[in-house]
């Protein structure tokens, strides 16, 4: 059974089981979806979302939740976020000791008992921000899921599902803490991990996001 229980195969939403951060450290693999039963949503209490490129990961009580535009085609092929090459997220992760190790992008569920989510503000297209419809994003929908889980931070990974969350322009957003809460959390915007960002990446809001979220 996966962390979380998501169904992998359906592309369902993962459960909303409670989640304990202090424990062992989960390993890179562990619980990729073998033997997952079918239409698990009712039965632990989770969101059932047919048509989700990826499956959100989310649990009440999580210490961040990171926020992407959408999955990108190689993402969306593989079944697991960040997968895109060049993509920085996992080895920023492991960087900056939110995670223990570099995870494989296929091992993300193991981000649960670390205390770590994942989700996208467009969770039924993929690609490249340029190729996605606006009108496909969801930002009040996944308002009302992170009050309902209540994460003690929400970080965008970009600036463009900053933007579609916070209705406010891009250009108008400054990387680091925001001065106002998101979703009944601390609202964090972070330099893309996505390797078409490359010229505009910078690590230090990524490093301050995990000193904040160890506490």
């Amino acid at each position: 059974m996966s962390p979380g229980g998501y169904d992998k195969r359906g592309g369902r939403s993962i459960s909303a089981r409670p989640v304990s951060i202090s424990g062992s450290v989960a390993r890179p693999g562990e619980g990729e979806g073998e033997g997952e039963s079918e239409g698990r949503g009712e039965e632990d209490g989770g969101l059932d979302a047919p048509g989700r490129v990826l499956p959100e990961l989310l649990a009440p009580g999580l210490r961040v939740v990171f926020v992407g535009s959408a999955a990108g085609r190689v993402s969306a092929r593989r079944g697991a976020y960040y997968a895109g090459p060049g993509n920085r997220f996992w080895p920023i992760l492991a960087e900056t000791g939110l995670t223990p190790r570099l995870f494989a992008p296929e091992a993300f569920p193991a981000l649960l008992p670390l205390g770590i989510g994942l989700s996208d503000v467009n969770a039924r297209q993929s690609g490249a921000d340029s190729s996605l419809d606006p009108a496909a994003d969801d930002p009040s929908g996944l308002e009302a899921r992170l009050r309902a889980a209540r994460p003690a931070i929400v970080a965008f990974n970009g600036k463009r599902p900053a933007a579609a969350a916070l209705g406010r322009p891009s250009r108008g957003l400054r990387f680091g803490r925001q001065a106002e809460d998101w979703a009944g959390a601390a609202c964090w915007v972070l330099p893309s991990t996505s390797g078409l960002a490359v010229r505009w990446w910078d690590p230090a809001p990524w490093r301050d996001l995990a000193a904040a979220a160890r506490g």
